[in-house]
């Protein structure tokens, strides 16, 4: 038995590991398709946003729709864009593979330089014989 939990976890941190590196590749070239090859047709994507320190975090639940629309739009008026990905963790859990990773990007908009920070909780689920997210949390800060 605990051989076979072994090779389970094992298979999970290697499907981890090739979702974050679809994942870093597609945001990087901006590829709206191969992100949204990675997101199941369900999930979930919770964003809490802090603007400020004097301002309260706002939260905003977002279909799968919602935020591919929203990366769209990012990638269609921004410029400049870079994006470093660090600290990736793996766990599993009830739920399936949960990935952490801290993203850290920067872009101009309307002329206006932004630096965004953020901490991400990923949850990957098999859909349809592949690994896809069906659950996004977010905590970004942006200045």
């Amino acid at each position: 038995m605990a051989f076979f939990m072994l090779l389970c976890c094992r298979a999970w941190a290697d499907e981890g590991s090739a979702w974050v590196e679809r994942y870093t590749q597609a945001m990087n070239a901006q590829d709206s398709a191969a992100l949204a090859e990675l997101i199941a047709d369900q999930a979930t994507v919770v964003v809490t946003l802090t603007l400020g320190p004097q301002e309260a975090p706002m939260v905003v639940t977002l279909t799968r729709a919602e935020y591919l629309q929203q990366q769209k739009a990012l990638w269609r008026f921004a410029a400049g864009q870079t994006i470093a990905i660090s600290d990736v963790r793996q766990t599993v859990s009830d739920e399936g593979l949960r990935v952490s990773l801290h993203q850290r990007e920067t872009y101009q908009l309307f002329q206006q330089a932004f630096h965004q920070e953020s901490d991400i909780v990923l949850t990957l689920q098999r859909f349809q014989g592949r690994y896809q997210v069906a659950h996004i949390r977010t905590r970004s800060r942006q200045w």
